[in-house]
């Protein structure tokens, strides 16, 4: 047991991107964790022990179905998160209007970066926007190649 308790408290980043996850029990044992990869899951919420990972800095909830609100993004645990300096919530489509970086931000004061994916044009700056839909989108840019269609859309096709 002994064992097994320092294996888990000498672990930094977690990786369980691509695992179709719809909650992550036990996170509270993984007291040292740093970087947390949630990414290309299916959390419509925030896993319910995030609040307990206090050395957290990084937070990659990309490719998810979060929303921007206290519910789904656990806004409490977040701020009592001190360490908690980046949040990438890119392509989670519901997030994706340019006032929701703000809220966020707002919601979460030390955080210094958050990243989402803004589904509409805001500026002209290249690979700013990425496009509602493909036939919308910057056949010239690689991110357009890669990401014609979201993961749910893909699944319907099949």
């Amino acid at each position: 047991s002994s064992l097994s308790s320092n294996l888990y408290a000498s672990i930094t980043t977690l990786d369980v991107g691509n695992n179709e996850l719809t909650d992550l029990p036990g996170l509270s044992s993984l007291s040292n964790i740093t970087n947390l990869i949630l990414t290309r899951n299916w959390f419509n919420v925030l896993p319910t022990e995030i609040g307990t990972l206090s050395k957290l800095r990084r937070l990659d909830a990309s490719r998810n179905f979060l929303r921007p609100n206290p519910t789904s993004l656990r806004f409490d645990d977040l701020r009592a998160l001190s360490e908690l300096r980046q949040l990438d919530l890119s392509y989670n489509q519901k997030c994706g209007r340019p006032h929701h970086r703000d809220l966020i931000q707002g919601e979460v004061p030390q955080l210094t970066d958050v990243r989402i994916t803004v589904w509409e044009k805001i500026c002209s700056h290249p690979g700013a926007y990425v496009g509602s839909s493909a036939a919308e989108r910057d056949a010239t840019l690689l991110r357009s190649q890669l990401e014609a269609w979201g993961t749910p859309q893909l699944r319907r096709r099949l």
